[in-house]
């Protein structure tokens, strides 16, 4: 059998080589500065580069270079990429996992860190996993906000325009706020099904939690099963049935 080489996929290879590392430093290399200034005389990014933050504790991050999309946590552990993903996008993924990752020790979350996002956001994404004690504030435009396996976080957005949708999945502790709206605290799904998938939005000027149907990897647009290359009105299909159990 093959070996498999990223170099197969170029988007992949593009991708590989265009994501700046956030980590902690060494322990010989003194102890890391509790305020991290991100910004265009501190680091060099594309419209394109990723932020990705791994194993970070106890840290402020101010965000104002641009990038492309921002990741916080060990991404590849999600149970929702484990289970949608084909076997090739999981030997991407894990290789990319041996050959490209810093060399830091377990680096699965990122623990107690407050990250202030002014800077443009190419994709309006991010997502965090297997996390805890995090604080979003958001003073650009994110269309999602995406959380799984998330513990205690909150989210700030002082303009509502800026706002889009938090999609979560095994998030316990989740507040959100948005400009001068009631602040909304996600309410804890007591008989959450592995891989089921909500979302936060505005209804009628309040923040709603709502569980969001897919088909497959894709989401569900409209009021029913179109094909996943067809883009009609909304970001995925909501589903107006009763939520399970709620604490």
């Amino acid at each position: 059998m093959t070996a498999f080489d990223p170099k197969w996929i170029p988007l992949f290879q593009k991708t590989i080589n265009n994501v700046i590392y956030f980590t902690p430093k060494p322990e010989h290399d003194g102890p890391d500065p509790p305020l991290v200034e991100i910004n265009a005389d501190t680091i060099e990014s594309l419209p394109s580069t990723k932020f990705y933050f791994l194993n970070c504790k106890d840290k402020t991050f101010n965000v104002d270079a641009r990038c492309g999309k921002i990741m916080i946590g060990k991404y590849y552990t999600s149970r929702y990429h484990e289970y949608t993903a084909t076997n090739i996008q999981l030997q991407i993924i894990k290789q990319f996992e041996l050959i490209h990752s810093p060399p830091i020790r377990n680096p699965e979350n990122c623990t107690d860190c407050i990250f202030q996002f002014n800077g443009r956001i190419t994709t309006h994404i991010i997502e965090a996993w297997s996390s805890r004690g995090l604080r979003l504030e958001i003073g650009s435009s994110v269309e999602t906000i995406q959380l799984d396996n998330i513990e205690n976080v909150e989210i700030t957005v002082p303009n509502p325009k800026h706002f889009g949708a938090v999609v979560h999945s095994h998030a316990s502790g989740t507040k959100v706020k948005i400009g001068d709206i009631e602040p909304f605290e996600v309410p804890a799904i007591s008989d959450d099904k592995p891989h089921s998938q909500y979302v936060v939005r505005m209804v009628n000027g309040s923040l709603v939690n709502e569980f969001m149907e897919r088909c497959g990897i894709f989401p569900i647009y409209g009021t029913k099963k179109d094909s996943p290359t067809k883009k009609t009105e909304g970001d995925a299909h909501v589903s107006n049935a009763p939520l399970p159990n709620v604490k």
